[in-house]
């Protein structure tokens, strides 16, 4: 916040200068004084005064001096002024060269080496704005924009390099002083940062090792465990992220990560460890002013640790360090420094969202933990007050961010907006309305109408994605709060549109009834007081006292609110009593009827929930006591009739399940529910995944294959679509094990393979045993590019897991070498297969060698009287020189003159003819492997021998055409 100016500071230094000459003191007094407004945001007023100074004639030091500040001030401006930072940063630098420009040779030493630090500061500023600007460009502006940089970062890294080889020199004398070598600290950080940036807009980054050096090096001259050094950790830790950036090569990237995680994370502990009781020693004696100096480094280490650890493929240390960061910050009651601390808890918000899950404990405490499952953190006993979503409190972060004063305007407030966009619109999150309840009604405590307004229609359109029962439930809260906002903004009239919807459409809460007939009231008795004798308001003022009389009298409503809540507190007993004292002319009447049966259900009486819903459905509904032509009841009355023949065709698949009912009832009381009730999205994928189970106990195969085929059409992402997969997968295993007939097993076999490939896409967190079953079938259909979407989707969420090393490296790396290999992506196979076949501990497989030979040195391939060669991937001698080895096993370890035999000896001909294009050499070992094979196969000229096959045969045929 900027502090106010004092009037006489201010009079002071204008009624001085309407005076005359003024004297050095006075001089150095107004530049000091033009130096403070321009560090308290006052720019335009400093410049006035340093204008005002020049114009008094300056010489010698004081020149430099005035000169100097003028650079400053575009500095200050920069760093106050967020829409012209570009601008004045750019401003800044051309200031600060033309400074050292013109006074290097003969100017003051202590104004040089202030003006020599802060340009290259400043360099550091703008060649961030610089790179941060990439990330919004493509085609030739991004092009023009980088070269822009990087020929900027080349200039800058060089006025640095030079400053730092003059540092160095002084550093050689007896006088090095103190202020000399804190200078010397802060060049070798910008120097890193600078060249790291550098590395980030060149297509071939060469000055990573130059930025790594020079943290290495301010670490070693700051001493371990010191500020300079802890940053310098950080740095370091920013030059592996972002050479794993670059990396191609999966497995290479994750271990660069994981170092550079383990740099972020020794600065981030060293300064506030995440062992609590290691803290408590450690803190016992430290002030405040110290805790927040080290929660510093936390604001500048978690956001690369958390990236990194994430980009590792490690979740679960991702939300351990992001919840260290909140709980730390909460805990000490800190502060956040700008612009870092509030990126910082920005990535802790990517990461829960990330994440998924659940959080238990007291966010304003700082107590909160990680917990991936609903089970776990049902397991772990919390009170629901304490138990939330990682969304949930990830939206609140964002929001903190997006709505602080200082951030207005600014690319952090941009930033948040994205974060807050991302977990209401990102793909695959089905956010929760409630959670943006939550959000919007944030907005709405802060008096932010406008923005608590654009919260609660998200919602409003959320909602519409809903069932009719989650719509009834929230939507007259949501509402109510549009409309109050816009009474609290003075749009009254907007606001009693509001309320009027919301009492027509979606009366039947007792609270948000009252409060919006309430709101109704008061805006059309105020819109009364100020437009007297309109019609309209006068209408309006009659429709608000029969709203207000309408939901005073209806008792019965608060009655089934009762109920509801008995119900979700599971007292079904007890909700079931009260619910049969809902009286007839309540709007949740019918609803009412049907809970009873629901009630039932619950507690397990299947027989009599049938009962009550077969009552409700025959009976209730086409007897005169029904008769209704309320809007609202007929609303709700379809909702309950959904309700009831939904649970009476659950209670029939109780009864069939446990033996003691009929799945052809299951069939007759939902077999059509989907039709029927086309709005309940929750409930219809549910009720015809019965139906498929249904099917097949009756062994009605076809009509579970029909009804599959529906749920994927209609219901894809559904967890019940998994599931139906799921049974549909075991009763073809079942098939498949059965049938003979290897066309027919292989049409099974595709079954299942899709059955399996639903499960897998629709589950939020597939089973390793299902994708690896599902890539085993692809492989047997050779369906190849399905196989490697698999296998490499299973590398990159299985691959950290300890438990299944020996499943990687025996099974599914070498499936998804072969899948690649027959797609013809041969330096794909060749990457994925060459640490398989070289690891001395874990033999490859024959089939796995036999794999990587042909990815290396190509193979041939008969296809009716042809024999077409396939190239492999190998560019130089030494790739070859690699497979050799394993090659030559396969021929020494297989009996001679077998099937098995014969092909790995024309591979090895054919490898080491492909190998001579690259050495002349081999040509002559080839042309011995073929003498051999002509000198010991009887009736060489057509190579045929017992156990060689045609296509085996064809090989040689055209092996001895080759080499000569």
């Amino acid at each position: 916040m900027r502090r106010p100016l004092s009037f006489g500071l201010v009079f002071a230094f204008t009624t001085a200068s309407l005076f005359g000459q003024k004297s050095e003191a006075e001089q150095r007094a107004d530049i000091a004084f033009a130096k403070g407004l321009a560090e308290m945001g006052f720019v335009g007023l400093s410049e006035e005064v340093i204008r005002s100074v020049e114009s008094a004639g300056l010489s010698g030091t004081l020149a430099e001096e005035v000169a100097l500040l003028r650079c400053d001030t575009l500095y200050d401006a920069a760093k106050a002024n967020a829409s012209q930072r570009e601008k004045l940063l750019k401003q800044a630098v051309d200031g600060y060269q033309a400074f050292l420009d013109k006074y290097k040779s003969f100017g003051n030493e202590d104004l040089l080496a202030r003006a020599q630090t802060s340009a290259v500061e400043v360099d550091g500023a703008y060649a961030r704005i610089l790179s941060a600007s990439l990330e919004d460009l493509a085609g030739e502006e991004l092009t023009k924009r980088r070269d822009e940089a990087r020929k900027f970062l080349e200039g800058a890294v060089g006025r640095v390099n030079d400053l730092i080889r003059e540092q160095e020199e002084l550093e050689k004398g007896e006088d090095y002083s103190e202020t000399q070598r804190r200078r010397m600290f802060q060049l070798l950080l910008n120097g890193a940062e600078l060249n790291l940036q550098l590395a980030g807009v060149q297509e071939l980054p060469t000055t990573f090792g130059i930025a790594e050096n020079m943290f290495i090096k301010l670490s070693d001259k700051a001493g371990e465990g010191t500020p300079w050094s802890l940053r310098a950790f950080i740095g370091i830790g920013d030059v592996y992220s972002a050479r794993a950036a670059r990396e191609e090569d999966f497995a290479a990237a994750k271990k660069l990560y994981e170092e550079a995680a383990g740099y972020y994370e020794f600065a981030v502990d060293f300064s506030m460890p995440k062992d609590l009781e290691a803290w408590k020693v450690a803190s016992a004696e430290m002030d405040q002013n110290e805790k927040q100096s080290r929660f510093l480094f936390l604001q500048l280490g978690t956001p690369g640790l958390i990236k990194s650890w994430l980009s590792a493929g490690d979740t679960k240390s991702a939300v351990e360090n992001a919840l260290h960061f909140v709980n730390t910050w909460k805990r000490e009651g800190l502060d956040l420094i700008q612009p870092q601390g509030y990126m910082a808890l920005l990535d802790v918000a990517q990461a829960l969202v990330d994440a998924g899950g659940f959080l238990g404990g007291n966010p304003a405490s700082g107590d909160l933990k990680w917990y991936e499952t609903q089970e776990e953190i049902a397991a772990a006993g919390l009170p629901k007050t304490r138990q939330r979503t990682t969304l949930d409190h990830a939206l609140s972060l964002a929001q903190a961010v997006s709505t602080e004063k200082e951030n207005k305007g600014t690319n952090l407030q941009i930033r948040a907006q994205r974060v807050i966009g991302t977990i209401i619109q990102r793909p695959g999150v089905k956010v929760d309305p409630s959670v943006l309840i939550d959000a919007a009604k944030g907005e709405f405590a802060a008096s932010n109408w406008s923005a608590a307004i654009d919260g609660f229609k998200r919602t409003v359109s959320a909602l519409a994605l809903q069932d009719q029962a989650t719509q009834q439930e929230k939507m007259p809260e949501v509402l109510w709060h549009i409309a109050r906002s816009y009474q609290r903004m003075d749009r009254t009239l907007e606001a009693a549109a509001v309320y009027e919807y919301t009492l027509d459409a979606w009366r039947g809460d007792p609270v948000f009834d009252k409060n919006s007939a309430q709101g109704l009231y008061d805006c059309a008795q105020l819109l009364k007081k100020a437009v007297k004798g309109d019609a309209t308001i006068d209408a309006l003022a009659q429709r608000a006292d029969d709203r207000m009389k309408e939901v005073g009298s209806d008792s019965g409503e608060i009655d089934f609110r009762d109920a509801e809540k008995l119900f979700a507190a599971n007292d079904f007993e007890r909700a079931k009593a009260k619910y049969a004292t809902v009286s007839t002319g309540t709007v949740s009447y019918d609803k009412a009827l049907v809970n009873v049966g629901l009630c039932d259900f619950k507690l397990g009486r299947y027989a009599d929930a049938i009962k009550v819903f077969e009552n409700y459905l025959t009976k209730y509904l086409k007897s005169a006591e029904s008769a209704t032509t309320d809007a609202r009841r007929i609303g709700k009355r379809k909702e309950a009739t959904a309700t009831a023949r939904f649970y009476w065709g659950l209670s029939e698949f109780e009864l069939a399940g446990s033996g003691s009912g009929s799945w052809q009832k299951v069939v007759d009381v939902l077999g059509t529910f989907q039709d029927e009730f086309p709005e309940q999205n929750q409930l219809a994928p549910a009720a015809m995944y019965r139906v498929l189970i249904a099917y097949g106990r009756l062994n009605q195969q076809a009509k579970v294959k029909s009804l599959l085929g529906l749920m994927l059409t209609s219901f894809p992402d559904s967890k019940w679509t998994g599931l139906g997969a799921t049974e549909s997968y075991k009763m073809l295993k079942a098939q498949f094990d059965a049938e003979k007939d290897p066309a027919k097993q292989a049409t099974i076999e595709r079954e299942m393979a899709e059955n399996l490939q639903v499960l897998n896409r629709t589950s939020s967190k597939p089973a390793f045993p299902n994708m690896r079953q599902e890539s085993r079938h692809w492989m047997n259909l050779a369906e190849w590019a399905t196989a490697e979407e698999v296998l490499q989707r299973i590398v990159k969420q299985f691959s950290a897991d300890p438990k299944l090393a020996e499943d990687m490296t025996k099974r599914v790396l070498p499936d998804l070498g072969e899948a690649l290999l027959r797609q013809k992506k041969v330096v794909d196979a060749m990457t994925v297969l060459d640490p398989l076949v070289k690891d001395e501990k874990n033999k490859a497989s024959k089939s796995t060698a036999f794999d990587y030979v042909q990815a290396v040195g190509g193979w041939l391939e008969v296809q009716g009287t042809k024999v077409l060669e396939n190239a492999g991937g190998a560019t130089k001698k030494e790739d070859f020189e690699g497979a050799i080895k394993p090659l030559i096993q396969l021929v020494e370890g297989t009996e001679k003159w077998t099937t098995e035999w014969y092909g790995y000896k024309a591979q090895q001909i054919y490898f080491v003819l492909r190998w001579s294009a690259l050495d002349g050499k081999q040509m002559d070992t080839a042309r011995e492997l073929m003498n051999y094979m002509t000198t010991q196969i009887g009736g060489a000229a057509q190579f045929k021998a017992d156990g060689m096959p045609e296509d085996t045969r064809a090989k040689f045929l055209w092996l001895a055409s080759k080499v000569k």
